[in-house]
């Protein structure tokens, strides 16, 4: 977040910079030229972090970026409403010009910048209001690709009128430090990334019910060389099938990497999730991954597990790998707490497989909640020695919300708390 701010304050410095008499004699026309840059300067951000850019990736997780994605779109909505508002604020209350003569008045750089604000608003109500509009999941994708027009408009409307860009000043190069930066990402998303995944295909090895809602759906690569991904990672998959719409979902992946299959655990929920029990074997699917750092990784001591419903597959995976490490390593396996909810006993995912595992192991402790929820007077039931333990939490949105609040009111530290919001719409 440091890092986030020094970049909006230098945007807005070299925006001073450039015409600093100006911010004497009309500070707000000079606020308004300042939340342009900065507008335009959040848009290039945007698209950075929407290329999964793995150095990125790797340090930070892919569903942190996308929250702070959606932090980053409400600045720049923000920016950019104050942008027109403060530059034309005096004129137009003080009542030298009016409204029409103002838009009149209008050239085509102008008019591209209001394009693109009308633009900006339509792609944030279509990714806050999605559910009550109806949209699908490729749907929202659609509509975000409009972003790339926004970037383009908003590059030529500031040249088009920036005065202190066609005269170079520190802002000429500020802009153009943007531009490398947008045709840098461009050039890794649409060029590096699909050379990168282009061998990464995989076959349906087999496809098996979990729940009376989830899918088991085996996959096995056809170069032979899996993909290296550590536990409680996920990835983005494209099938290739008659039965499923050809679109790009991320899922977690439920096996662990001691298996010898790539396993994804999917949840009839939607469009393209409704038809996955019908994959047939020998469908080509491609896989783009891993992601995520909802791992336990290298880490040791105690942990508890906190699932609601199909948030169970990273969860798989870890509890996997830890027992197959613990069988063919010999070493110790860390103690580990899983509190499952669910609404009823048959949305219970890998039922049989997690009690197989807890029959068979000293380590592990398992505690299902049926038709209710994951209170205080549970977690403090449940588990002992509570601020030295290290919370995984994955689930439905408000269910996760929910446990987070539970676990700061008991005195869990923020740095001992790891959540994986697997909606990353």
């Amino acid at each position: 977040m440091g890092l986030y701010l020094l970049f909006i304050l230098t945007a807005a410095v070299v925006t001073v910079l450039s015409s600093p008499g100006v911010l004497k004699v009309d500070a707000l026309y000079k606020f308004g030229q300042i939340f342009g840059v900065v507008s335009l300067s959040l848009l290039v951000v945007q698209q950075v972090l929407s290329a999964r850019i793995p150095l990125i990736e790797k340090n930070i997780g892919h569903d942190r970026l996308m929250r702070f994605h959606h932090l980053n779109a409400n600045f720049i909505l923000l920016f950019v409403l104050a942008h027109p508002l403060s530059l034309f604020f005096r004129p137009l209350f003080s009542g030298r010009i009016k409204i029409f003569g103002l838009v009149k008045s209008f050239g085509l750089g102008q008019w591209l910048g209001a394009l693109a604000i009308l633009l900006i608003i339509l792609i944030i109500i279509t990714a806050v209001f999605s559910k009550r509009l109806g949209l699908r999941y490729d749907q929202w994708r659609k509509v975000h690709l409009v972003a790339y027009v926004v970037l383009i408009l908003g590059f030529v409307h500031s040249y088009m009128i920036g005065s202190d860009i066609l005269t170079r000043q520190h802002l000429y190069y500020w802009w153009w430090f943007l531009a490398a930066v947008s045709v840098s990402a461009l050039f890794y998303l649409h060029i590096v990334r699909p050379h990168r995944f282009k061998k990464s295909i995989y076959e349906v090895a087999k496809v098996e019910p979990n729940t009376h809602d989830v899918t088991n759906v085996y996959l096995k690569p056809l170069n032979g060389k899996k993909l290296d991904f550590k536990p409680g990672q996920f990835a983005f998959i494209t099938i290739y099938s008659k039965a499923v719409l050809r679109e790009e979902h991320p899922f977690t992946i439920s096996a662990s990497p001691t298996e010898d299959h790539l396993m994804f655990s999917i949840k009839s929920s939607g469009d393209f999730t409704a038809n996955v029990h019908t994959l047939k074997e020998g469908d080509r699917v491609k896989v783009e991954g891993p992601y995520g750092v909802f791992s336990i990784g290298d880490h040791r001591g105690h942990f508890v597990f906190i699932a609601g419903g199909i948030g169970i597959t990273p969860f798989r995976s870890m509890l996997r790998f830890v027992a197959d490490q613990h069988v063919k390593v010999g070493g110790v396996a860390q103690e580990i707490t899983l509190i499952y909810a669910n609404k009823t006993k048959e949305d219970i995912a890998f039922r049989e497989e997690i009690a197989a595992i807890k029959k068979s192991s000293k380590w592990l402790k398992v505690v299902h909640v049926v038709g209710g929820f994951v209170t205080k007077e549970l977690v403090s039931a449940e588990v002992s020695n509570i601020k030295r333990t290290k919370f995984f939490v994955c689930g439905p949105p408000p269910m996760m919300a929910a446990v987070v609040g539970i676990l700061n009111k008991l005195g869990v530290s923020s740095n001992y708390i790891y959540t994986e919001k697997f909606s990353l719409k």
